[in-house]
């Protein structure tokens, strides 16, 4: 009996034993799946923790580099800093190589022509006389002096809005000789530290729209001839001018010949220096409004209003003269000219009277104290 119960009582410890490592197991598994679960649960957190944050400094990243590099034409579009153009302009050929800047290839960083990357040049070639658009952006500088000058078969331009100008100091002859360009738009141009305007759309005789609403002229010393030959404006909002600091506008609207009518009622002329020419060959307008003109310091006036021929009164009793020298030419030409108020004209220092009133054929009065 004892061997038969031993017999019996073996395989059922077996069986026990094998119960218990089957339990174990599945603890063990379990235990295991669920510390799985748990630890992807957590990776997942991390995870996207991890790159939120590393998302948010990318982001601040790229607005740093915006506000870095967006004077040489970066923007943000969906939180990455892409490269843009400093200016587009359409381009005339005429078969030819032609000048598209007046700056060394090296400081051009990126260049398409007509939609099409090239390599960076400030010549290009095009094989027929068709209109053109090339972008460029550029290694902008503080100085803008003839950065266009002489590119005659520009037909407009446009800046990139994202472009920091704020540093740029100089602006003179920016555009001298486009004989070709029509439009410029400069409504987000930030001028407030440009001390040079001499000569900036010197000779665009094809010029028919400009903005410079938004102009900060408020450091501006010198507008030498500034709208020189700009024949085809017929009229200019300088409204927003500030000329305090000014010494040099002559020849500011020399043969602006389409010229209507001027507004410079806000203009400061107290440091002006040099009026020369200033309206020769306006031969549209009919009245110049300078009776806010201060001119304690002005010294020359020859020809002033030379050619204005269809000037038929003007007033510059708000003048101080006393210390100009030059007023020879004044009126030359001025055959429409019926009454000229110099009443309070002090001429004590001026040397040269030469052809003062030319062919002022109409002129019927003249009120002066000299």
């Amino acid at each position: 009996m004892a061997d038969s119960k031993e017999k019996i009582t073996k395989p059922e410890t077996d069986k026990n034993i094998n119960d218990n490592y089957r339990r174990k197991d599945g603890v063990f598994i379990c235990c295991l799946i669920t510390f799985l679960i748990i630890f992807i649960f957590i990776s997942i957190i991390f995870a996207y923790l991890y790159y939120s944050l590393k998302n948010e400094k990318n982001s601040q990243k790229n607005i740093n580099c915006l506000k870095e590099f967006c004077n040489i034409g970066y923007h943000l579009i969906n939180d990455e800093c892409i490269l843009d153009y400093t200016f587009k302009a359409i381009y005339n050929s005429d078969g030819s190589n032609i000048q598209l800047i007046n700056y060394n290839s090296s400081q051009i960083l990126e260049m398409t022509v007509d939609g099409k990357k090239v390599n960076p040049s400030n010549n290009y070639s095009f094989n027929d006389e068709q209109n053109h658009e090339v972008s460029m952006l550029l290694d902008m500088p503080k100085n803008l002096s003839s950065t266009f000058k002489g590119i005659a078969n520009m037909i407009s331009i446009s800046f990139n809005p994202l472009l920091n100008t704020s540093n740029i100091i100089d602006m003179g002859s920016m555009f001298y000789n486009c004989s070709s360009i029509k439009s410029i738009d400069f409504s987000k141009f930030d001028t407030s530290k440009v001390t040079k305007m001499i000569y900036m759309f010197y000779n665009c005789y094809s010029l028919i729209s400009i903005n410079l609403y938004n102009f900060n002229t408020s450091k501006v010393t010198d507008m030498n001839s500034m709208f020189f030959n700009c024949s085809l404006l017929t009229s200019i909002d300088l409204s927003n001018f500030d000329t305090s600091k000014v010494t040099d506008m002559n020849s500011m609207f020399f043969n602006c010949s389409l010229l209507t009518s001027i507004d410079l009622s806000n203009f400061d002329t107290s440091q002006v220096f040099d009026m020369g020419y200033m309206f020769r060959g306006c031969s549209s307008l009919a009245t110049i409004n300078l009776a806010n003109f201060n001119t304690p310091n002005l010294n020359l006036m020859d020809s002033m209003f030379f050619g204005c021929f269809s000037l038929i009164s003007i007033s510059l009793s708000s003048f101080n003269t006393s210390k100009v020298q030059t007023i020879d030419y004044l009126f030359y030409n001025c055959s429409s000219l019926i009454s000229i108020d110099f009443s309070k004209f002090d001429t004590s220092n001026a040397k040269i009277f030469d052809y003062m009133f030319y062919n002022c054929s109409s002129l019927t009065s003249i009120d002066r104290s000299f």
